[in-house]
């Protein structure tokens, strides 16, 4: 539910980022199959990969376990992202996600590591930071 909310929030941004030679994608902890149906139902127009096994976000030093899923930051935000609700689980519910601008040569000039479900990057922050990003 709240992947599927941060996730949409970026939709109507993947045109500008891609008219500026950036490629957004999305990393989900879910099968494939649960990446194809995902994709479909948001009308996300960028690539989903899928890490089962949750080494991209070990990798990004994102936050997992049972202590974030619990967090009470999480309440005011069930409200905004009721309407993404799952009924089905995908992937690992534990894992928080989170956002990084990787430059090609392998360099992070910006990360957020999400702290609890529904905390999610200011998308607008985000374009502004990946746009400064392509023109270093």
């Amino acid at each position: 539910m709240f992947c599927a909310q941060q996730v949409a929030e970026f939709r109507p941004h993947v045109a500008t980022l891609r008219e500026a030679g950036i490629e957004l994608a999305v990393i989900g902890s879910g099968a494939p199959h649960f990446a194809r149906g995902f994709k479909a139902n948001l009308g996300f127009d960028a690539p989903i990969f899928c890490d089962e096994t949750l080494a991209a976000y070990r990798a990004a030093s994102m936050n997992r376990g049972l202590q974030h899923m619990l967090h009470p930051g999480q309440i005011p935000k069930w409200k905004e992202a009721a309407r993404f609700f799952q009924f089905k689980l995908m992937g690992d519910m534990t894992q928080q996600g989170g956002v990084l601008i990787v430059r090609p040569d392998g360099a992070v000039p910006f990360s957020f590591h999400d702290r609890f479900p529904g905390d999610h990057a200011d998308p607008g922050t985000v374009v502004a930071a990946a746009l400064e990003a392509a023109r270093l």
